[in-house]
């Protein structure tokens, strides 16, 4: 790849993936276009408006079903949180209201390569980040309990998707170690 600069290269590394239209991208980039095309379709789906005519409708189409068939309404995409006590800001993939317990979830989409098993590429590390940004929910909305957790898994091949509920055990054990490395982060800064 003589043409590419070292930037580009380093990217590569992670591996490419084939575009329907026959290019070849990223991994990285592809998981990007991925999740831009799944948030498109759901704030289509939020405003009411027709979301069947995005791009590559397979890797949307679950996301969808899931928020009909599992009683999710969704209420909004790349949700802004800022905590000083955690010393931490981000931005969640989904904020919604599981409309069967009328409690606030999070969710944070992946696009990995699944293969035979999809359950097995949600990993506890990806519990973290959605842990600390459940707490920092409920304490900015005053809820009185811990909003539950989705690590949502779309197979970059198939488009199929995984729906990984983290348990509250796993959920507050992710947010104790989010906050250890948080502190330790603090204290060899010295912030």
């Amino acid at each position: 790849f003589p043409e590419k600069e070292l930037e580009e290269l380093q990217e590569l590394r992670w591996g490419t993936r084939t575009m329907p239209d026959g290019s070849t991208v990223s991994s990285s980039h592809f998981g990007t276009l991925v999740h831009e095309q799944i948030e498109l379709a759901t704030n289509a789906y939020i405003e009411g408006a027709d979301y069947h005519n995005f791009d590559w409708l397979e890797y949307y189409r679950p996301v969808i079903a899931w928020f009909e068939d599992c009683h999710v309404h969704p209420k909004h995409t790349e949700y802004l949180v800022a905590d000083d006590d955690y010393n931490t800001a981000g931005s969640i993939d989904g904020v919604g209201k599981d409309l069967k317990t009328s409690q606030i979830i999070l969710w944070d989409m992946k696009t990995r390569a699944a293969g035979k098993n999809i359950k097995d590429k949600a990993y506890a590390k990806d519990a973290a980040q959605l842990a600390v940004e459940a707490d920092i929910i409920r304490k900015q909305w005053e809820l009185d309990y811990m909003p539950r957790i989705y690590t949502i898994v779309i197979d970059a091949d198939t488009g199929e998707a995984y729906f990984k509920l983290w348990t509250e055990k796993a959920q507050a054990k992710a947010l104790a170690q989010f906050d250890a490395v948080s502190k330790f982060y603090d204290a060899i800064e010295g912030l």
